[in-house]
C-alpha cells in the first residue's frame, strides 16, 4: 500500500484584490504560526512581511509540513489568514483616503484616522479618542444640559456629538458655549452631509475664538466616502471608524506546490486559478525611481542578475515583455527568523496609479524563464 509523502509544501494564494482595488496588504504570519502550533502541526512557515503589499497569483505565505495533519485544518487556516489580510487591507485603504488631499481648500494636509478609538496616523492628535455617543445626549431633556454634563466628566478631553438635533442650528452653538473652558476640545459629526457641516461648522468655531477645536467625523465611513469628503475640502481633523467595511470578494486558499521532492501545480482553464509548481522565491522588482514595477517568481536557488539587464514577460502572454537595463529587486518571501530589511515590501513603494481606488493600474506578476518552462512542461505532460 502506497503511503503519502512525509512532507509537502503548501502556498497561500488569492485571486482578486479586495473591493476591486489594485493591491492587498499581508497580515497574520505570526497568528498562523501560533494557530498551527496550537493544532499540533509542526511546520516551517515563510511569508511576506507584516504590512507588505501583496497581489493576486503570488504565494504570500508558505507552509511546509506533514500533509495529512495540515490538510485537516487547511481551510480554517486559509480563512484565518484571509480575514487578517482583509482587515489590514481595509486599514491601508482608509489610511490612504485620509492622506490623499485633492483640494486646495484642504491645504494638501492629511486627516487623522482612529480605528476603535486608537489613532493609526502619526500626528499631534490624542493617541486615543473616546467620543460620547449621541445616545447619551438623548437621555437629557436639553442638549445643552447634556454637553455641560459631558464637559464635567471629561474636562481634559471633551468631544461633543453635535448632530443629535441640528448640527449647525443647535449642536455647534451649544458646544461653543461649553467648550471654551475645556483643555482639549472637539466636536463629532456622524450623520448628514458631513462635508457641508464641517465646512460651515469650522467657520462658526473660528468666529467664536475656538480655532483649536478639532472636528471629527464618524458614522458609517469607508474609503470612498472619506475620499469624497476630502475632495470637497472639508476641514475634518480626523475620521473615527468603529468597524471596517466588508471584503466579501477576498478569498484565500492553499495550493500544493511540492509533494516530497516532486513539484505539483494547480491546473485550470481559468488562468487566474493556475498556481505554479515547485519551491519558489518571490521578488519585488523596482524601477529607477525606487517604485515597485512587478513581482517576479523564480525557482528556489535560481540566480537573478541583479544590476544587469533582465527581461520580464507575462507568463500567460509571453510575447508581452519589458526590458530592464539594471535589475533591482528584493526577496520578500521570508521566514520569521530572517532579520534583513523588509521596508521595501510596503505600500508606500507602490505607484499612485496602483493605489487609486477607481480603475487602478494592474500590477504585473511575472515568472522567471526557468519557472515558466517548468510550468509549460507540466501543463503539456
Amino acid at each position: 500500500m502506497t503511503k503519502p509523502c512525509k512532507t509537502a509544501l503548501f502556498e497561500l494564494y488569492f485571486q482578486r484584490n479586495p473591493r476591486s482595488g489594485g493591491f492587498a496588504v499581508f497580515s497574520g504570519g505570526d497568528e498562523l504560526r501560533a494557530y498551527l502550533e496550537d493544532k499540533g502541526v509542526a511546520a516551517m512557515v515563510r511569508s511576506v512581511p507584516e504590512g507588505g503589499a501583496i497581489f493576486p497569483a503570488t504565494p504570500v505565505l508558505t507552509v511546509e509540513c506533514e500533509p495529512l495533519a495540515f490538510l485537516s485544518i487547511a481551510e480554517d487556516a486559509a480563512q484565518l489568514a484571509g480575514d487578517l489580510c482583509a482587515q489590514a487591507t481595509m486599514k491601508a485603504r482608509l489610511l490612504l483616503a485620509c492622506a490623499n488631499a485633492a483640494s486646495s481648500a484642504a491645504e494638501h494636509q492629511g486627516s487623522g484616522l482612529y480605528y476603535k478609538s486608537v489613532r493609526l496616523t502619526p500626528s499631534a492628535l490624542p493617541a486615543r479618542l473616546d467620543p460620547v455617543s449621541t445616545r447619551l445626549v438623548d437621555c437629557f431633556d436639553e442638549e445643552k444640559h447634556a454637553f455641560d454634563y459631558i464637559s464635567q466628566q471629561y474636562p481634559q478631553q471633551c468631544v461633543l456629538p453635535v448632530d443629535s438635533i441640528s448640527t449647525l442650528k443647535s449642536g455647534i452653538p451649544n458646544a461653543i458655549s461649553v467648550l471654551k473652558n475645556c483643555r482639549q476640545k472637539g466636536i463629532l459629526i456622524s450623520s448628514g452631509d458631513i462635508a457641508y457641516q464641517a465646512i460651515h461648522g469650522r467657520k462658526m468655531l473660528d468666529e467664536a475664538g475656538l480655532e483649536d477645536c478639532k472636528i471629527y467625523a464618524g458614522g458609517a465611513l469607508d474609503e470612498f466616502l472619506i475620499s469624497a469628503i476630502r475632495r470637497q475640502g472639508a476641514p475634518v481633523d480626523a475620521f473615527c471608524v468603529d468597524s471596517l467595511p466588508h471584503c466579501n470578494d477576498f478569498k484565500t486558499r492553499f495550493a500544493l506546490s511540492m509533494a516530497g521532492a516532486m513539484p505539483r501545480m494547480t491546473r485550470s482553464q481559468n488562468v487566474t486559478k493556475i498556481t505554479p509548481p515547485a519551491r519558489k522565491e518571490l521578488w519585488r522588482v523596482f524601477d529607477e525611481n525606487g517604485k515597485a514595477l512587478a513581482d517576479l517568481m523564480t525557482l528556489d536557488g535560481e540566480k537573478l542578475p541583479l544590476g544587469e539587464s533582465y527581461t520580464l514577460f507575462d507568463p500567460h502572454m509571453p510575447w508581452k515583455k519589458t526590458r530592464i537595463e539594471r535589475l533591482s529587486a528584493t526577496r520578500i518571501l521570508r521566514s520569521c527568523h530572517d532579520e534583513t530589511s523588509t521596508s521595501l515590501a510596503g505600500v508606500e513603494h507602490l505607484w499612485d496609479e496602483v493605489l487609486r481606488f477607481e480603475n487602478p493600474h494592474k500590477y504585473y506578476v511575472d515568472y522567471s524563464q526557468g519557472l515558466w518552462e517548468l510550468c509549460q512542461g507540466m501543463m503539456e505532460g
